[in-house]
């Protein structure tokens, strides 16, 4: 669940602002950060608010994101060997592709 401070700091929830696009990050280690459990209410938030605002959405997923030091994967994922690495990666984008593709506000 999309937490206070999440909401507070959603630069699409703020009426001032008004944009037409906004960059919304599916961090990693937020939406899966227990191995095959999946969170997507914070990101869904996040769309749902800018899709309110007819703002257009550039989506970034993956393991190396935004933000310092720019690559987030969730701790269980560390320690597994090279190609299960792999294999969980791709695995969390395809859960995320197919979780949000519903959203016509993505571009």
């Amino acid at each position: 669940m999309a937490t206070s401070n999440s909401r507070k700091y959603c630069g699409v929830s703020r009426n001032d602002l008004r944009p037409k696009k906004v960059r919304v990050v599916a961090y990693w280690d937020e939406i899966e950060s227990e191995n095959d459990v999946y969170k997507f209410d914070n990101i869904k938030y996040q769309l749902d608010e800018a899709q309110k605002r007819d703002a257009k959405v550039i989506l970034l997923l993956g393991y190396k994101t935004v933000r310092y030091p720019e690559c987030y994967s969730p701790v269980w994922w560390e320690d597994l060997p090279q190609e299960q690495k792999k294999a969980e990666l791709y695995s969390y984008v395809r859960t995320t592709i197919n979780e949000l593709k519903g959203y016509d506000n993505i571009i």
